[in-house]
């Protein structure tokens, strides 16, 4: 595929149906979508009549669904604790009906969080992490869903969890995060992971302080100089905004996520 920009539904103030209008009026070409409070929201998208009215917004509004991120799993925590406790048990079934959503919508980009509630940040949590991405990745076995990671990790770790999946998951790589937590520097990371490792690229960009965001490019976050880098290196893949746009001091957040698409456009079309 060529380069396209998608949003992450969770960066706009309206999610569901109507933000993707909102968001195909404003010039975006996917939506990541979210899952929506999962098994304490009935997992919403595992409903084929909910799923079909999505699948059938997507067409009339000319978007891709171009990924599911598990966004409210991510904070509950599961991934870090053991298969054979509760709470394990529970990653297991939110990651069994994530790739049922997945198989069903035909969406290719399957994608969780290794940071914050999730973050696998001492050797047992490590340990469990990888249990359940392992098994993850056993489920999408022979089929056309990708599974990847965004992670608070240092690029050296990324690589050695990529590594114990068998490079069967791949990265979720987020440019404002490895500046914003002291964790690495973007053009340095980009070049390390190589492209075989990337399939998807959250963009995000803030002022200094990191006290909110900015328009991509306006803040301190190198994006301009690491969309180039991935585009000379060949990476053909999507970039996801998520650069919050209700954080936009003083801006009116359609119109700063207006803003972005042109930018970001006027970039991958260089």
């Amino acid at each position: 595929m060529n380069n396209k920009l998608a949003y992450g539904e969770w960066a706009l103030p309206v999610k569901g149906i109507a933000g993707m209008r909102l968001a195909s009026e404003i010039g975006f070409e996917g939506v990541h979508l979210m899952d929506y409070d999962g098994e304490e929201g009935y997992f919403p998208l595992a409903n084929p009549k909910v799923a079909d009215m999505y699948m059938d917004a997507a067409e009339k509004y000319n978007l891709e669904i171009s990924g599911y991120h598990m966004f409210s799993f991510l904070r509950r925590g599961y991934m870090v604790e053991p298969e054979n406790s509760e709470k394990g048990q529970l990653a297991r079934v939110n990651l069994d009906r994530a790739v049922e959503i997945c198989k069903n919508m035909k969406i290719p980009h399957l994608m969780l969080g290794a940071e914050a509630w999730s973050e696998p940040d001492n050797a047992w949590k490590y340990k469990n992490f990888l249990a359940h991405l392992n098994y993850l990745c056993d489920l999408v076995e022979g089929t056309d869903i990708t599974v990847s990671v965004e992670s608070y990790m240092n690029v050296n770790k990324t690589i050695r969890m990529m590594d114990d999946t068998g490079n069967r998951a791949k990265v979720c790589y987020d440019l404002m995060n490895p500046l914003w937590f002291g964790t690495g520097e973007p053009l340095e990371d980009i070049a390390a992971l190589k492209t075989n490792r990337l399939a998807l690229i959250h963009v995000k960009d803030s002022p200094e302080d990191y006290q909110g965001m900015c328009a991509v490019t306006t803040g301190v976050n190198h994006i301009e100089e690491s969309v180039r880098l991935l585009l000379d290196m060949g990476y053909d893949g999507w970039f996801v905004s998520e650069n919050y746009y209700n954080r936009h001091k003083g801006a009116d957040p359609y119109e700063a996520a207006a803003r972005d698409v042109e930018i970001m456009k006027k970039l991958l079309n260089e």
